[in-house]
């Protein structure tokens, strides 16, 4: 005759256990978000870098530009105060 014990959980240990489980899957779910939004600022910061280089460059010509309008217009006009 054969007599096996067995242990059974208490209902504290069951609770636990299936909140250790809960924490495990926040924790990994917590890490892939923590993944993606280190992505998302790595490609925020390559897109700022090239808007910064792309667009930068268009408002030095456009204020090169203004500039030169503005002294050919105070060529044509040099009595005139309301030209900057």
């Amino acid at each position: 005759m054969r007599t096996d014990i067995t242990r059974t959980q208490t209902p504290e240990e069951r609770e636990l256990s299936r909140k250790l489980y809960e924490l495990s899957e926040l924790e990994a779910e917590l890490a892939q978000r923590e993944l993606d939004l280190a992505t998302l600022q790595a490609e925020l910061h390559t897109f700022e870098a090239r808007y910064i280089r792309i667009v930068g460059v268009c408002y030095a010509e456009l204020d090169e530009i203004k500039a030169q309008v503005a002294e050919a217009e105070a060529k044509l006009k040099p009595k005139d105060n309301k030209i900057q």
